[in-house]
């Protein structure tokens, strides 16, 4: 005796189950942004090298990508009125890194600045404690995601 499951029954189920990756996939990047935030609050306040011009600072940001398109950032904001250049460094290399994930969704940090690396390899940037804080909260959030 075989039990057949009403009609349409297939494709209410394949809908609901739509429904639910596309509330995942938003609450996904809606908590990114938050870490982004976050982190990029923690990298600009715990660093300690001296702001002279206000750039690498300003070069500290975030993008979201979903499946290579950056579909949020932050606002790489200037710390200073003088800090454009930093401000687009920042902003445009976030974005070229985007292209290296083409699928999935990626939360990106970035101090765009050429001597970033410098800095922080000297131990008085901010962006590895900001790295440790956003590992973490997003270990995190996908186990309170997948329960």
């Amino acid at each position: 005796m075989g039990i057949t499951a009403p009609q349409g029954f297939e494709r209410a189920v394949e809908k609901e189950l739509l429904e639910q990756i596309t509330n995942m996939r938003t609450a996904l990047i809606y908590n990114l942004g938050a870490i982004g935030n976050r982190v990029v609050n923690i990298a600009r306040q715990h660093h300690r090298y001296k702001d002279q011009t206000g750039n690498l600072t300003s070069s500290v940001g975030y993008v979201i990508v979903e499946d290579g398109k950056v579909v949020m950032e932050s606002s790489f904001e200037q710390t200073r009125p003088t800090a454009t250049e930093g401000s687009n460094k920042g902003r445009s290399f976030a974005h070229s890194l985007a292209k290296a994930y083409p699928e999935g969704i990626t939360l990106v940090v970035v101090a765009g600045m050429n001597y970033a690396a410098y800095v922080e390899r000297r131990g008085i940037g901010g962006m590895t404690t900001a790295e440790i804080n956003a590992r973490n909260a997003v270990r995190t959030l996908l186990d309170k995601l997948t329960k």
